[in-house]
């Protein structure tokens, strides 16, 4: 009986890899949701990292929702999807939710929501928490995953290069007041922007890309 037990653990977990296409190590980009101390879904663009078949890290910054929503209730959902509206709302909204309530749905296994129209969903425990000034490493257990229909989608250069500029802003507001980290950033962005005019010259991209442009010249970090 124990035998059999192990068994199924190792098919589950290698399911989980194979049918995620999930390598150990790499740093995925996905939306983290978790639930604020009120219950409000909460839902921010967080890169994970797959360790092994059974174990996750997420490193938010100390000073985020998710972060205090993580230390508070132990427990997310890793969102996967493909939509890059979500990414951008989920990042600069300033409303809570970010999203709107119809998106969520409560999680299986744990108390968290997760993306309804997500294509796919890993719920996890926290196991450990570390932490140093800036960053907290969230060692995290997969206890749940789920996977809908993946529609086909032909690849185009602009959705990594707003997806990148996305990260990189972030970036930019939390290091605003250290121009030797944000200029850099600032230059690489309006590569970006130079090249998702040429290869997405109209729709979603550029108007989320201008956006971005905007949010960075408030900040006056622009020129």
């Amino acid at each position: 009986m124990v035998e059999i037990l192990k068994i199924n653990r190792r098919c589950y977990k290698i399911n989980l890899l194979s049918k995620l296409n999930l390598k150990p190590n790499y740093i995925y980009e996905t939306i983290l949701t978790t639930y604020t101390e009120d219950n409000i879904p909460n839902a921010a663009p967080m890169g994970i990292i797959i360790i092994d078949n059974q174990t996750v890290i997420i490193s938010p910054f100390l000073s985020t929702q998710t972060y205090k929503n993580i230390e508070k209730h132990r427990c997310a959902v890793i969102n996967f999807t493909y939509d890059l509206e979500i990414f951008f709302q989920s990042t600069f909204n300033p409303h809570r939710p970010k999203l709107p309530f119809q998106f969520f749905e409560k999680a299986t296994k744990i108390n968290a929501p997760r993306l309804k129209k997500a294509i796919a969903w890993i719920e996890v425990k926290v196991r450990d928490i570390q932490r140093n000034e800036i960053r907290a490493r969230i060692i995290g257990e997969i206890v749940e995953w789920d996977i809908g229909t993946i529609p086909f989608q032909p690849i185009n250069r602009g959705f990594n290069l707003v997806l990148e500029s996305i990260v990189h802003t972030t970036r930019i507001i939390e290091f605003e007041n250290d121009l030797e980290k944000v200029k850099p950033l600032v230059n690489l962005i309006k590569q970006y922007q130079r090249l998702i005019k040429k290869v997405a010259p109209s729709g979603k991209l550029v108007e989320i890309i201008k956006q971005i442009q905007k949010i960075i010249e408030e900040k006056g970090l622009w020129n």
